[in-house]
C-alpha cells in the first residue's frame, strides 16, 4: 500500500494538536480492512465480510447493484475505485448534449448540484445555523420577542435557539483559532529547544527518548510533545492544514457575510426540480466521498488499497455537500436524481442541526420508499442523543411520525478488544433515531490521487452498512428496501455489553448497555444477514 496519510476525521477538532491523531502511522497496517474481519475468528469487531465470502457465497451468482453516494465529491480515477464507478451508457461524454433526455447534460458518472453550468463550483459554505441567523437578523432587527411573536405566530423559542447556537458556536470557533495558534507557537518553541538539545535539525523519537533532562522542566515538556508529534507523523505542513481548517470555520462556516450560494444564483428556499449544476462530481476536495465510496465497493482482492464490502457494485457520484452545511433543496434533488437514474441504495454521510426546508427532503424520502430505494444515513459525530437533540435529515416527519420504512441511521463502533470501548466516543446515538451500529473508527480509507488516509466518523460507518446492503441485495435481488433494512437489523449481533456512553469520558464517563443506544441494539454483521436473507427468500 502506498503511504498512508495521517489526517483523521473526528468528532471535534477543538482540541490540542497532540490529540488529533488516534493512530500511530507505523501501527496503521493492523487497521487495514478491520471492518471486514470477524469477531470470533479474528478477535476484531468487524462485520464478517471475509467469512461470508469464504463460507456462504462460493460459487453463487450475483447481480450488479447501483449505489449512489451523495457526498462532497469522488475521485473517479482512484486506482482502487475507478473500475466500479458507474458509467451512464446512454450519455455521450463531452458533447454538451443531454443524450438520454434525463435533464442533465453529460452526466457520465453522476451529477454536481453545488455548481453552475459555467463550471464554477461551491467549495466553502456557511453552516445552516449561520444562514438562519443572517436571515432572522434581517427580518427581526434586535431579536425583539414581540416583533417575532407578532410575525405570523412564528415560534420565538426556535429563533432564540438559532441566535444562541450561532453566537455560542462562533465564540467557540474564535477560541479554537486562538488555542491552535498557541499550539503552533508551542510547536516551534519546543522544536527549537529539542534541536538545541540533540544538536541537529533532524531528530528521531528514539533520540528524544534518550535525552537526559530534568523532569517537569521546559526541556522535558518539549521532549515529550515533540516525541508525540513525531510518532504521529505530523509536521509543519500538517500545522498549516489544521490552521486552515480552524480559520475556515471563522471565514466561512460562521461568517454571515459569506454568500456561497451566489455561484448557483437560485432561491434555495423555493422548491423545484428543474435541472441545475454541472457534471463535475469530483469538486475541489473529493477526500470524503472517495473514502466513503471505498468502504462500499473498493475493488476486492486486487492487491492494492482496501477491499470494499460488495463485490458486484457500481458507484454513482452525486456532489451535494460543500465544506459547510448542505442545502435541503440540493439533498432532495440529489436523492431524486439517484432514484430517477436507477440507484437501489443511497448513502448519505452528512448532516446538520437545522433543516429549514425539511419538507423538501421529506417529500423525496417518501418517493424513494415508493420506488423501493434504501436510504442509509450517518448518525453524526457530536456524541449526543439524537432522540433529544436534532440531527437532519432523519426518518421522522414534522409530527415525529416515521416517514418511510426504507431509512436507516447508523452509529459508529470502534476497533477494540475492550467491550466498554465498543462504541466510538464521538458517535451520536438514540434508541429511536439510530437503527444500528457499524465500524467507523480508526479505518484505513481511500483518499484522492490513489493515496490512503486513517479516518473516523459515522460518515464511514454508514457506507459499511450500504456495502452490506449492496452485498445482500446483489445475491438476493428480489429483496425490497424494507426487507433489506429488516434483515440487517434483525441479524445484527446483539452484544449487550456495558459500554461508555458517547460524549462522556474520564471521571465523567457514564456506563450504559449497548442495547440502549439504537433501535436494534446490535452491531451489523453481513454473515448473519446473508444467512437470514437465504432463509427469508425461501
Amino acid at each position: 500500500m502506498k503511504k498512508i496519510k495521517t489526517k483523521v476525521l473526528i468528532a471535534s477538532l477543538l482540541i490540542p494538536l497532540i490529540n488529533l491523531m488516534a493512530v500511530n502511522p507505523e501501527d496503521s497496517v493492523k487497521y487495514v480492512n478491520w471492518q471486514n474481519k470477524d469477531p470470533k475468528l479474528d478477535k476484531t469487531m468487524g462485520v464478517s465480510v471475509e467469512k461470508a465470502y469464504n463460507e456462504l457465497l462460493q460459487g453463487k451468482e450475483s447481480k450488479t447493484v447501483l449505489v449512489a453516494v451523495i457526498d462532497g465529491g469522488i475521485d473517479v480515477d482512484h486506482e482502487d475505485l475507478k473500475d466500479v464507478i458507474w458509467v451512464n451508457e446512454d450519455e455521450i461524454p463531452g458533447n454538451g448534449i443531454d443524450d438520454d433526455n434525463n435533464g442533465y447534460i453529460d452526466d457520465i458518472h453522476g451529477w454536481n448540484f453545488i455548481g453552475n453550468d459555467q463550471g464554477e463550483n461551491i467549495h466553502h459554505a456557511t453552516l445552516e445555523v449561520t444562514r438562519l441567523y443572517r436571515k432572522y437578523q434581517q427580518e427581526f432587527p434586535g431579536w425583539s420577542e414581540d416583533s417575532i411573536k407578532n410575525h405570523g405566530g412564528i415560534d420565538y423559542d426556535y429563533y432564540l435557539n438559532v441566535k444562541n447556537t450561532f453566537e455560542n458556536e462562533r465564540l467557540r470557533a474564535e477560541m479554537g483559532v486562538a488555542n491552535f495558534k498557541k499550539t503552533v507557537s508551542d510547536f516551534y518553541r519546543y522544536d527549537s529547544i529539542v534541536k538545541a538539545l540533540v544538536g541537529k535539525d533532524d531528530y528521531t523519537v528514539k533520540e528524544l527518548k534518550k535525552l537526559k533532562v530534568e523532569k517537569k522542566s521546559v526541556q522535558d515538556s518539549a521532549r515529550r510533545m515533540m516525541a508525540m508529534i513525531k510518532m504521529r507523523g505530523l509536521g509543519e505542513s500538517d500545522l498549516d492544514e489544521y490552521m486552515e481548517y480552524f480559520e475556515g470555520r471563522l471565514n466561512y462556516h460562521y461568517n454571515t457575510e459569506f454568500m456561497a450560494r451566489e455561484v448557483i444564483g437560485d432561491d434555495e428556499y423555493k422548491w423545484n426540480t428543474e435541472p441545475y449544476g454541472n457534471n463535475d462530481i469530483e469538486g475541489e476536495d473529493p477526500s470524503h466521498g472517495t473514502g466513503v465510496s471505498g468502504f462500499i465497493g473498493a475493488v476486492r482482492n486486487n492487491g492494492i488499497g482496501i477491499d470494499g464490502i460488495a463485490d458486484n457494485v457500481k458507484i454513482m457520484g452525486i456532489r451535494t455537500v460543500p465544506d459547510g452545511d448542505e442545502w435541503d433543496k440540493d439533498v432532495a434533488n440529489a436523492i431524486k436524481y439517484a432514484i430517477d437514474n436507477g440507484a437501489e441504495i443511497i448513502n448519505m454521510s452528512f448532516g446538520k442541526s437545522f433543516s429549514p426546508q425539511k419538507e423538501f427532503v421529506d417529500k423525496i424520502v417518501k418517493m424513494a420508499d415508493e420506488n423501493d430505494v434504501l436510504l442509509v444515513h450517518a448518525a453524526g459525530n457530536d456524541g449526543k442523543n439524537i432522540d433529544i437533540e436534532d440531527n437532519f435529515p432523519n426518518k421522522f416527519d414534522a409530527e415525529n411520525k416515521v416517514l418511510a420504512n426504507n431509512w436507516m441511521t447508523i452509529g459508529a463502533s470502534a476497533y477494540t478488544t475492550k467491550k466498554k470501548k465498543l462504541v466510538a466516543g464521538f458517535s451520536n446515538y438514540g434508541i429511536a433515531h439510530v437503527d444500528v451500529f457499524a465500524p467507523g473508527h480508526d479505518m484505513i480509507c481511500l483518499a484522492p490521487e490513489s493515496t490512503y488516509d486513517i479516518a473516523s466518523g459515522t460518515s464511514f460507518a454508514a457506507p459499511v452498512v450500504s456495502g452490506v446492503a449492496a452485498l445482500v441485495k446483489s445475491y438476493y435481488p428480489n429483496l425490497t428496501a424494507a426487507q433489506l433494512k429488516e434483515i440487517i437489523m434483525e441479524s445484527s449481533l446483539k452484544k449487550d455489553y456495558t459500554v461508555t456512553l458517547p460524549g462522556t469520558r474520564g471521571k465523567e464517563a457514564e456506563k450504559v448497555k449497548f442495547s440502549t443506544l439504537s433501535v436494534s441494539g446490535g452491531l451489523v454483521n453481513v454473515y448473519e444477514a446473508l444467512k437470514l436473507a437465504e432463509e427469508k427468500s425461501k
